[in-house]
């Protein structure tokens, strides 16, 4: 529900004698090597405190497998016995190595252990690379292993220029993949096999939200400029680069920003008196505005889903969802925990853009920042200028509804912070090795347990005959919503209208619901079964990047240097590229 109230029982700073463990579940993690690069990595990272130990950089919203090995080995979920753990976790900071060694083109040596499990049931490489038994990887198919996702490009594969489902293919193996984002065309089109994945909040180690201090700053702003902070006296705020495959909506976001909303005061931001006090409460930084404003529009970028989104819910202002792809956390369409509707406003963000809205200028050679742009017109032939259709929209929300989503925005922006909140805090908790207690480390427990339950009632074999039939892959990301399967709507169905379920049987790969069973038909649904079906799948993935990439260079070739569009696939299950 709307109330954000944590699954479980009350959050606590640290694990008490009188609420010993509210988690109910056991992880065991892998003694990984000290050897494996990130180790030292991450050694130099904290004593700079750089990368995610820094107190405020760029760097420290990818901060996810540091915040979750944290949970995992410190909290009392931890068990030293496998043979009492419901889940194992495998403890890696994979986006550490990434950005402090830069992007490599194949997989790095326990990036390629990992692959070789999923995609060819090989674990020779994790016995060599991590020197540990696979015993437990084989007992259940690692359906109930644990690995983190801190951002798509820092997945096991980060091939250059690769994105829309490219890097979340991967997360359709058996591992539970726990993650900052997956975007609703992705989970459509494999809407079983999604399901194993765990979609968590982008983590936020700032030590000024965790103490309140960010919100105190913008009560003395407010008092400065003679408004009141707690009225929000500003319609909207938006500021970000120029950037990803909807640049438009975000000109036209920072156009409504600089001129538009400075233009029209008396009528979309009537507290404020004048130019003077706008231009104060909007360039006083991000994280003070945020506290001073009723809606804050969260776009699309490189990804569909941005740590905005949740930035923006912590500082109490209403999120406008302009990414119809994105998805929130603990939220439908897999998760049903948390009501999206509940705390933020979703419109289509193909109609918020505006054609007004100019080409930005660059500041000072750095891409992507908009210069100011002070508009000479006068007030009142800048009101003659009919408004943007957002600004309407917002403008339109009645005031009950608006104060129904700032209301409930408020608890549920409990359910998104790893860190509970503590006047007391002065750096970044991931210096001081605190464990995190807050609500979002049980509503991750909680879809754990979700993923569980759905594997014992068969997940395995339907997600095996979803990944036999034929799918679209989303290359790019648009302003518009990709392309659907509709199983939602109605059950799978092939890209020429006819259904797949009889290739996938003729393929012993398990049919969901047939002879009265919900994994699938026979003896191939049992775990030797399974881990055949999974070792083929990969085999045939594997074949089929081979395939394109001889197929692309061939093409490439011949024309000259173009990329081509590699053809659909014939038959049984496949990849059409988009």
């Amino acid at each position: 529900g709307p109330s954000g109230d944590q699954p479980g029982g009350a959050s606590r700073r640290t694990t008490s004698e009188k609420n010993p463990c509210p988690y109910g579940i056991k992880v065991f993690s892998y003694e990984v090597p000290r050897s494996l690069s990130f180790w030292e990595v991450d050694a130099a990272l904290r004593h700079k405190r750089k990368g995610p130990y820094c107190d405020r950089c760029l760097w420290a919203q990818f901060a996810l497998d540091n915040v979750l090995m944290d949970f995992f080995t410190k909290s009392c979920v931890a068990t030293r016995d496998p043979e009492e753990a419901d889940f194992f976790y495998v403890p890696l900071l994979k986006d550490e190595d990434y950005r402090f060694h830069g992007r490599k083109d194949q997989p790095l040596a326990y990036e390629a252990a990992l692959l070789s499990i999923l995609e060819q049931g090989d674990y020779s490489k994790w016995k060599s690379v991590f020197g540990l038994t696979d015993e437990y990887w084989r007992r259940k198919n690692g359906s109930d292993h644990i690995i983190v996702m801190s951002a798509p490009v820092t997945n096991l594969r980060h091939e250059k220029g690769k994105r829309g489902f490219f890097h979340w293919r991967t997360q359709l193996f058996p591992p539970i993949f726990v993650s900052v984002e997956l975007g609703k065309s992705f989970l459509r089109e494999y809407e079983h096999c999604s399901r194993r994945n765990v979609l968590v909040p982008y983590p936020n180690v700032d030590a000024l939200l965790i103490n309140g201090e960010w919100r105190a700053k913008a009560q003395r702003l407010a008092a400065m400029a003679n408004v009141s902070e707690g009225s929000r006296p500003l319609l909207m705020f938006y500021k970000g680069g120029s950037h990803g495959s909807c640049v438009k909506l975000r000109h036209s976001l920072d156009w409504i920003v600089a001129e538009v909303l400075p233009r029209h005061l008396h009528t979309t931001c009537p507290a404020v008196k004048d130019r003077a006090a706008y231009n104060m409460l909007t360039k006083a930084g991000n994280e003070v505005t945020y506290n001073l404003a009723r809606f804050c529009p969260s776009p699309m970028g490189d990804s569909p889903t941005a740590k905005r989104m949740y930035d923006t819910l912590s500082h109490g202002c209403v999120p406008v969802m302009l990414s119809d792809d994105a998805v929130f956390a603990y939220t439908d369409p897999f998760s049903n925990l948390l009501n999206e509707s509940d705390f933020a406003l979703r419109l289509p963000q193909s109609k918020a853009i505006d054609a007004r809205a100019p080409e930005p200028k660059r500041r000072g050679g750095r891409r992507g920042l908009l210069a100011e742009r002070p508009s000479d017109a006068p007030a009142a032939e800048a009101s003659k200028d009919p408004l943007p259709w957002l600004v309407e929209q917002l403008m339109a929300v009645p005031e009950a509804e608006y104060e129904r989503l700032r209301s409930n925005g408020e608890r549920v922006a409990k359910a998104f912070q790893f860190y509970e909140s503590d006047p007391e805090l002065k750096t970044n908790p991931l210096l001081l090795n605190l464990e995190p207690t807050g609500q979002a480390v049980h509503y991750l427990v909680e879809e754990l347990k979700r993923v569980k339950a759905e594997d014992a009632g068969g997940a395995h074999g339907r997600c095996l005959q979803e990944l036999s039939e034929p799918h679209v892959n989303q290359k790019s990301y648009s302003c518009s919503l990709p392309p659907s399967r509709g199983r939602r709507g109605g059950g799978g169905r092939r890209l020429d209208g006819t259904r797949g379920a009889a290739d996938a049987a003729e393929e012993g790969l398990g049919v969901a619901g047939e002879e009265g069973e919900p994994g699938g038909t026979g003896p191939q649904c049992d775990d030797a079964g399974m881990a055949e079906a999974w070792r083929r799948l990969g085999r045939g993935l594997e074949d089929g990047r081979r395939r394109r990439r001889a197929l692309e260079g061939a093409a490439t070739r011949r024309s000259g240097g173009s990329e081509p569009r590699a053809p659909p696939p014939r038959g049984g299950g496949g990849v059409v590229d988009l």
